[in-house]
């Protein structure tokens, strides 16, 4: 019984060993890169666009001639105003008349979106 408790521990010990070395000789493969420049971003004028698109009385109605479509394509036209990179690089494609779907396309189109 002494014998396999030893056998037990002799072998845990090398194991343990084993364990240790490998750790110690451990290289990292992950891929050394720049760190990317900082980017400037004005904060106050950043909530001043949301809250600008926040100001427009979108209010839909389950029935179509009861709402009011003025505010929907004034926040259109300010959407396009605002953000006009947004509206250089993305897809834009009007659902239903008034509902907007932008796509930002990847660099591989082979893969799943």
């Amino acid at each position: 019984m002494k014998r396999i408790l030893l056998l037990g521990l002799l072998g845990l010990a090398a194991l343990l060993a084993v364990m240790v070395v490998r750790a110690g000789t451990f290289a990292s493969k992950q891929v050394r890169t720049e760190a990317p420049a900082p980017v400037e971003f004005d904060l106050a004028a950043a909530v001043e666009r949301f809250a600008g698109a926040l100001r427009f009385r979108t209010l839909s109605d389950l029935d179509p001639d009861a709402v009011d479509w003025e505010p929907f394509r004034d926040l259109d036209r300010y959407l396009v105003e605002q953000f006009p990179l947004v509206h250089e690089n993305l897809r834009r494609e009007t659902i239903g008349g008034h509902s907007l779907v932008y796509t930002w396309a990847g660099t591989d189109p082979s893969l799943k979106p």
